[in-house]
């Protein structure tokens, strides 16, 4: 009998590969299941996701270890952050391209905070805060728009006014 291991990384012929292929996937769509129905099980007896006023927590956890990052970097590289930023972009690297989406992510937040608060002189300064705050005056704020509507995600998105009419 001829052995066609050679060619074979794994040093099993084809049929065993092919053995092995079949029993690894039905154990692998076995423990899937099983995990599944597992969290779901766990998710019936105790939500892992709170409710709207359980982020509350979640958010000042983001907004301190957000706080502290800054603090801790501009103190190490100082806080002279914008020419920096704009070099990246200019080098044209990977750094200047995160740059660059960044900035595209901070100026339709801004935008979506204004436009929100209907662009009032409030409404712009909301929205001039979270460009230059990023996530640490979006993630509140979201929460607290959350909280404001009750969970009503149209009244979220577009604002009591917008989805009234």
């Amino acid at each position: 009998m001829a052995d066609n291991r050679s060619g074979s990384v794994s040093g099993l012929t084809e049929q065993e590969a092919k053995e092995f292929h079949s029993i690894f996937m039905t154990s692998f769509i076995i423990f899937v299941a099983i995990a599944v129905i597992a969290h779901f099980l766990v998710w019936q007896w105790r939500p892992w996701l709170p409710g709207v006023n359980g982020y509350a927590s979640l958010s000042d956890g983001v907004t301190t270890t957000l706080g502290t990052y800054t603090v801790v970097v501009g103190m190490q590289h100082g806080w002279n952050l914008i020419p920096i930023f704009f070099a990246d972009i200019a080098a044209m690297t990977w750094e200047g391209q995160f740059n660059c989406d960044f900035t595209g992510f901070l100026s339709l937040s801004g935008l979506w905070l204004a436009w929100r608060n209907e662009f009032t002189p409030a409404g712009l300064a909301l929205g001039v805060l979270g460009f230059f705050g990023g996530m640490m005056v979006l993630a509140p704020y979201l929460l607290w728009a959350i909280g404001q509507a009750n969970g009503d995600m149209r009244v979220v998105l577009l604002g009591p006014t917008r989805a009234r009419g």
